[in-house]
């Protein structure tokens, strides 16, 4: 752990984000920067099964957000479609739109039951590498792809500022690069 004030450290500029606009990012550069022995984490030129034990922690933390994000999409949007009405009757009764609302509800689920398997192969203490990155993949396609259906399901309203969908699918961009990057 390098302490803020090292001499070589310099923080180049910190980012201002499209999504979760709570994280904070910067570009750090290093010259020459001394670390002090007592703030070695692990051995000497050992650091890589350190990051690999941390990923296996955080690939299942960013799943469950992505969950969380595509949870409060389809709430969102299922209420959109139970509130606003064609033809005399709520738009979600209609059977195309059904059929997309159990399908995501489906996606939902089995994100969720992803997650909870990584979650117990860590509290096994067993590595959770495999079981982790299949969440997080799976977390992440689900939340973009129904994220995607959501936006179409409100038409113009999807992509406006109206409702909160427009910031749950920024946010969800961000995730896709926590714990490694994923192609979406």
């Amino acid at each position: 752990m390098i302490p803020r004030n090292s001499k070589g450290l310099d923080v180049v500029k910190a980012y201002g984000l499209l999504g979760m606009r709570g994280a904070i990012v910067v570009h750090l550069r290093f010259r020459r920067v001394s670390v002090p022995g007592e703030n070695l984490v692990g051995d000497l030129n050992h650091g890589f099964p350190i990051i690999l034990d941390e990923l296996d922690r955080e690939r299942p933390a960013v799943a469950a957000g992505m969950m969380g994000i595509a949870r409060s999409s389809f709430e969102a949007a299922v209420y959109y479609l139970s509130t606003r009405e064609q033809f005399g009757r709520p738009i979600r009764d209609f059977e195309g739109v059904s059929f997309k609302i159990a399908d995501m509800a489906v996606k939902l689920e089995a994100s969720r039951l992803l997650i909870l398997h990584a979650g117990r192969v860590l509290d096994r203490g067993e590595g959770a590498r495999k079981a982790g990155a299949v969440a997080k993949l799976y977390a992440i396609r689900n939340c973009l792809r129904g994220g995607a259906r959501v936006f179409a399901s409100p038409r113009r309203y999807g992509y406006t500022k109206e409702l909160p969908v427009e910031r749950y699918f920024r946010d969800a961009r961000f995730m896709t690069i926590g714990g490694g990057t994923v192609k979406s």
